[in-house]
């Protein structure tokens, strides 16, 4: 039995990653009994433990970065495992690493450092996908003893928090860069996981923040350098319907809403979505078709067979197609990032129904381009209710939305975080 369990933690590390056995453990251990959960805390605890020493060399190498602001002609970019290249996160900083390597010439090293039993090509056939011309920078598989063996490179980059632990400790660069695409400590409830992921906002790296509502959170609570980038959608994929059918026609006919169905994420309020989904169908019955997409669940364990469809994970093209099918798409979050689904919802002609988030409002402007909601079933579906009772209304709001979307842009801002590392926008 024991041998069992460990040749699972060896299959779920070797498939997934460190991150991935994390987030499996941490799964199957908080609803058990405290003595389970806390051996396999401590195993982490133990895992990311670090001395004042190692500490204050990390901020003393910060601070004579800041003192001589090299020339930088080489980075790393510190990556847990990923399962495709073309999801959220990963896709965003591979967006970025790619930009510095092909159009600015940096040379460029990308650091598995949290499967060493990942096969190198495996991680390069994944990159190619998207990225070709990155797929041909070096590749680094992290296997241990410390993080020190890891090549030299002018400054290095962490990409997620357990990321930021091993920058921490690593002395062969001469600069260190946080990329931050949420506030990490909230996937977490309050306690060692939390604890753990918030103090890497003190480790005293530069940041390079997605979105201006997470900047102005991390720099106003942690006094950090930093720069923030507005993300951006591929507009060659997300685009509405040529011809979008006549909304006076529509509102007679079955409309369909896609639900960020996620059970495993607690920041996506899972429960009050699939209950907020049973009330939509209460009240429009057959007039309204709800579909969910996002992650691998069976509607039948959460009693809503009748209720939703759920299309589970969907290739990137698929889901763009999936969105301009849509007349609205409910996303709650509620952590310090508004995910890229508003964006792509909004460019693919679909409204979005989401939750009130001050993190998020420099995007997300009620009765503007999108419908804020409360978090109450009744409230949401009211609100759809009237929305799909003034067509006017609706149709303006996609006006709007897609006039948001199409200022944005990713080279200029590429463009910007590639200035903030170099230093030329210091006075």
């Amino acid at each position: 039995m024991q041998w069992d369990k460990v040749k699972r933690a060896l299959d779920i590390i070797k498939n997934e990653g460190y991150n991935g056995f994390l987030r499996v453990l941490y799964k199957l251990t908080k609803n058990q009994d405290k003595p389970a959960k806390t051996l396999e805390t401590l195993n982490l605890i133990a895992a990311l433990d670090f001395s004042v020493q190692e500490l204050e060399q990390n901020r003393k190498l910060m601070s004579e970065f800041e003192e001589k602001k090299p020339e930088i002609k080489s980075i790393n970019w510190f990556i847990p495992y990923f399962l495709h290249a073309y999801y959220g996160g990963i896709y965003t900083i591979f967006r970025f690493a790619d930009y510095f390597a092909r159009e600015k010439g940096l040379t460029t090293r990308l650091v598995l450092y949290d499967n060493p039993y990942i096969d190198e090509e495996e991680i390069r056939s994944k990159i190619k996908e998207t990225f070709p011309q990155l797929a041909k920078e070096e590749i680094y598989i992290y296997k241990g003893p410390h993080i020190n063996v890891v090549p030299y490179a002018d400054i290095s980059v962490a990409t997620l928090w357990t990321s930021a632990y091993q920058l921490m400790k690593f002395k062969n660069t001469l600069g260190k860069f946080y990329f931050m695409q949420d506030y990490e400590p909230l996937f977490y409830p309050a306690g060692s996981y939390y604890a753990m992921s918030e103090a890497t906002y003190r480790f005293g790296f530069h940041g390079i923040v997605n979105t201006p509502g997470l900047y102005d959170f991390v720099t106003k609570t942690y006094g950090m350098r930093a720069e923030y980038f507005i993300p951006a959608v591929d507009r060659h994929i997300f685009f509405p319907k040529e011809n979008p059918p006549d909304i006076s026609v529509k509102k007679t006919e079955k409309m369909k809403l896609f639900l960020y169905g996620r059970p495993h994420h607690e920041r996506n309020a899972f429960e009050l979505a699939i209950a907020t989904a049973r009330k939509i169908k209460e009240h429009l019955k057959e007039n309204i078709e709800i579909v969910s997409a996002g992650s691998e669940w069976d509607t039948k364990e959460y009693g809503v067979e009748e209720v939703i469809t759920n299309l589970g994970l969907l290739s990137y093209r698929e889901t763009a197609e999936l969105y301009r099918s849509c007349d609205f798409g409910l996303i709650l979050m509620f952590t310090k990032h508004p995910s890229y689904i508003p964006l792509e919802l909004m460019a693919s002609g679909s409204i979005v129904i989401t939750n009130h988030n001050y993190a998020n409002t420099w995007l997300l402007k009620d009765r503007v381009n999108c419908i804020i909601v409360e978090p109450s079933p009744t409230y949401i579906t009211e609100k759809i209710h009237a929305l799909i009772a003034d067509q006017t209304f609706l149709k303006t709001i996609k006006e709007n939305a897609f006039q948001t979307i199409s200022e944005f842009d990713w080279e200029s801002q590429m463009e910007k975080i590639y200035r903030f590392i170099m230093w030329k926008d210091c006075v």
